[in-house]
This record gives structure tokens, C-alpha cells and sequence, in this order.
């Protein structure tokens, strides 16, 4: 197993990316969160994790901040079984400029708050062209592909996977739970689709997306456009002030 730092002291000349092969190399991003990588082909984490659990990618202190272009291909065997910790994911929080991309994950994630398949928390990111079909559970902010994307861009993404809460006061969607702008800074849900079971008895519970919170004077802020919901849910479940 590689420490944690491996990447760290193996810089790339150039605008070469780090190659991602194992398990062991997509753990090691931990050890480099500003770094740009590319998964060389698909992964099971299974027999890595050994019915443990998965250490989600960035931290609220430290975030994702790179680049993440999965290639097309596929991460599965995720198993994150955290019911008390926030921010759990494949990648736990990716803060500004950080990118995760063309990518297909699979398995299960259950934790707090901040609960996506793909992406816990995205603050000013991009997640583009991501497919989750991981089972998600959690009691607040639970998306299937993000949990909460504030100020950040989720752009054809889509869920296919179950995703539920048994808190009544939970915001939960197929595809983002939660949505907001983010000191001025646009956040949107563009060209996504949930034709995942979407579970839950709270109010805010919505095929695409749970909650949209425009506000009175920030609805501008916002933009969630082009998405469809395949299944019985309305797409959208509960937005406030006016969407784009």
C-alpha cells in the first residue's frame, strides 16, 4: 500500500497528468489534492477495502482541488459506512476549480450530511459527464451524483442508483439534494437526468434535484436547466425564489 504522500514527491513535468491504474494509486490523491490525474482503466475497490470503509478525496479543510478525468471508465466496489461523519463520497468535498469528470461509479455510501455517490460537497467545482449507480443513504444533503453543490457546476450527470433518507428535514435528489449560489458565484444543474429511485418523506425530495435555494434577490445565481426525471418523482422539490 502506497502512503498517502506518494504523489507528492513525484511531480509531473509539463502539463502531464498522474496515471491512475489501482486502488492504491486513487487512494494516494490524498497525498495531492491540487494534482491533475487520469484513470487508465476501470477499478474494484473490493478486495482493497476488505469490507472496510473508503476514505473519501478532499476535506473541508483541505478540498479537491485538481483535475480527476476518469476516462470514461468505471470505479466500483465503493463502501463508505459512515452514519456519523459529513462529506462522504468517492470524493468527500472539491472546492474551487477542482474538476471531476467522465466517470461511472458503483457500490454503496451512507454518512450524515453532505452524501453523494460521486461528490459529497462541490463548493465552486465542476462535475461533468459523471454517472453514479451507488446506493446513497444519509440525513442531510443527499444527492446521488452530489450532496450539496454550492456555486459549482453538476453538467450532464445521471443517476441510476437508489438514493434515500429517513429524515423528515433532509434535502434529497437523484442528482444533487442541494443547490445554491455561493458568494455571487453561479450554481448550476444543467442537462442532468435521475431515472434512480429517490426515497424519502421529507418535504424537500425531488427526482433531479431536492432543494433549490434562490432567495429573493440571488435567483440570478442560480441555473438549473435542461434535466429530466425518469421515474415517478417530480424532477425539482422545492426551490426558493426564481430559477433560470
Amino acid at each position: 500500500m502506497l502512503p498517502l504522500g506518494a504523489f507528492a514527491e513525484d511531480e509531473n513535468a509539463g502539463d502531464e497528468p498522474t496515471h491512475i491504474s489501482t486502488a492504491e494509486d486513487l487512494r494516494a490523491i490524498n497525498g495531492n489534492l491540487d494534482g491533475d490525474y487520469v484513470l487508465d482503466g476501470d477499478i474494484d475497490l473490493t478486495d482493497y477495502l476488505g469490507g472496510g470503509s473508503w476514505t473519501p478525496i478532499g476535506t473541508e479543510n483541505v478540498p479537491f482541488t485538481g483535475t480527476f478525468d476518469g476516462n470514461g471508465h468505471s470505479i466500483t466496489g465503493l463502501y463508505i459506512n459512515a452514519s456519523d461523519s459529513n462529506y462522504q463520497g468517492l470524493f468527500g468535498y472539491v472546492g474551487p476549480d477542482g474538476t471531476v469528470k467522465n466517470l461511472t461509479v458503483s457500490g454503496s455510501v451512507s454518512g450524515s450530511s453532505y452524501i453523494g455517490g460521486v461528490v459529497g460537497r462541490n463548493n465552486g467545482g465542476t462535475i461533468e459527464n459523471c454517472h453514479n449507480t451507488v446506493a446513497v443513504s444519509g440525513s442531510g444533503y443527499v444527492g446521488g451524483v452530489v450532496g450539496i453543490n454550492l456555486g459549482g457546476t453538476v453538467e450532464n450527470c445521471y443517476n441510476t442508483g437508489t438514493v434515500s433518507s429517513e429524515n423528515s428535514n433532509a434535502d434529497i435528489g437523484g442528482v444533487v439534494g442541494y443547490l445554491a449560489e455561493d458568494k455571487y458565484i453561479k450554481g448550476i444543474v444543467k442537462n442532468c437526468y435521475n431515472a434512480g429511485t429517490v426515497n424519502g418523506s421529507a418535504r424537500n425530495v425531488g427526482g433531479v434535484v431536492g432543494y433549490i435555494n434562490g432567495g429573493r434577490h440571488r435567483h440570478k445565481l442560480l441555473q438549473y436547466r435542461q434535466c429530466q426525471q425518469r421515474e415517478h418523482r417530480k424532477p425539482l422539490g422545492r426551490r426558493r425564489g426564481r430559477r433560470e
